[in-house]
Order: C-alpha cells, then structure tokens, then sequence
C-alpha cells in the first residue's frame, strides 16, 4: 500500500527502513522525518505523516516486546512527528 503519494512510498518501505533505524539505535525511537531521510526523501505535502507515525510506532511496539532480555524493553516509542513545517516553500 502506497503511504505517501508525493514520494511514492509503499508500507513495506517505511516499515523497512523502521526496522533498520530501530536497530541502530533502539533507544531513539523513529519519527516520520528520520525514516523519510533514511529512504532520501522529505515530506511534501505532509498528509502521509498520521499514518506513517502509526506504522513506526507499531513497528517499534512490536520490536521492544519482541525483546525479552533487552534492558530497553521498558521504553516505550515516542509518538513523535517532527516539527518541520509542512507546506511546499519550507520544503524546497
């Protein structure tokens, strides 16, 4: 399923990139920008980001209870859409 129209986005994609970043780094959860940066692309319009922040939340979710041992399991994901503006001039 196509996420983000402007950018051609699908779910897979999004979800993809989640798991990478979350890996990295399991104690900086994700937001909509950091993924869209990782895959070298921007928000335009911005309608997409809701629905984003839900699949990285959820993908986040799923990856710390997957993590019985780990001493980050008590983290929970920030729900968190970076504050960059969102119409077309600040987004070049």
């Amino acid at each position: 399923m196509i996420v983000c129209h402007c950018n051609a986005i699908a779910h897979t994609a999004i979800e993809d990139m989640t798991d990478r970043l979350f890996e990295a780094d399991p104690a900086r959860s994700p937001s909509p920008v950091r993924v869209y940066d990782a895959l070298g692309m921007r928000p335009k319009c911005g309608r997409c980001l809701p629905h984003a922040a839900r699949l990285i939340n959820g993908r986040c979710a799923s990856a710390s209870a997957a993590c019985g041992d780990c001493p980050l399991t008590h983290l929970t994901p920030r729900n968190e859409v970076d504050s960059a503006p969102m119409h077309q001039s600040a987004m070049g």
